[in-house]
């Protein structure tokens, strides 16, 4: 039983941090490839942990600050368009998300 239940914990960890790192990776990519770099990856798992260790909802402000600095300082665009764009692909991450969860929680209900 041991076993079982720290087998559940593992997946759910694994699932957990896939769901929170692959989807905005993926989106940034869609705009610029140096998204695929590994420290990036690294970065957004940092955020994602320390995030969801002191209150959850700081999640959604770290991945809107994850990229409007990778805009701004990496990839050298301007404020303004930086800002824009880190709005853009949060918003669409936000939308796809609670899409997901509010078709989750019909299926759960029903």
């Amino acid at each position: 039983m041991l076993i079982l239940e720290f087998l559940f914990s593992v997946i759910y960890l694994l699932l957990v941090v896939v769901s929170t790192i692959v989807p905005t990776i993926y989106l940034g990519a869609q705009i610029s490839p140096e998204f695929y770099k590994k420290r990036y990856w690294i970065l957004i798992f940092l955020i994602s942990l320390s995030a969801r260790q002191t209150f959850g909802e700081l999640f959604h402000i770290g991945v809107l600050i994850y990229f409007y600095c990778i805009f701004l300082l990496v990839l050298h665009k301007g404020k303004g368009e930086s800002l824009f764009l880190s709005l853009y692909l949060f918003f669409f991450f936000q939308s796809i998300r609670y899409l997901f969860f509010d078709n989750l929680d019909s299926c759960i209900i029903w």
